[in-house]
């Protein structure tokens, strides 16, 4: 048996800046369940990674901030 999850997430999950808590709160969330998740599937011969891109510019930090979004 064996496999990877690879889980894309965001530097938010290290980092946080203002007006994003509950961005920030989620993205460390999904930090601690898969760091801890690694940990329980590693005698199984299964892989997790956490891929953080870059910034990417899209309109949903505009959309929070207005509440549009």
């Amino acid at each position: 048996q064996s496999g990877h999850i690879v889980v894309t997430s965001s530097v938010m999950g290290k980092f946080s800046t203002r007006l994003r808590s509950s961005y920030a709160a989620s993205k460390h969330a999904l930090h601690g369940y898969f760091d801890a998740l690694r940990q329980e599937v590693y005698d199984d011969n299964i892989n997790v990674s956490l891929v953080c891109p870059g910034f990417i510019k899209t309109n949903v930090t505009k959309n929070a901030l207005e509440g549009d979004g």
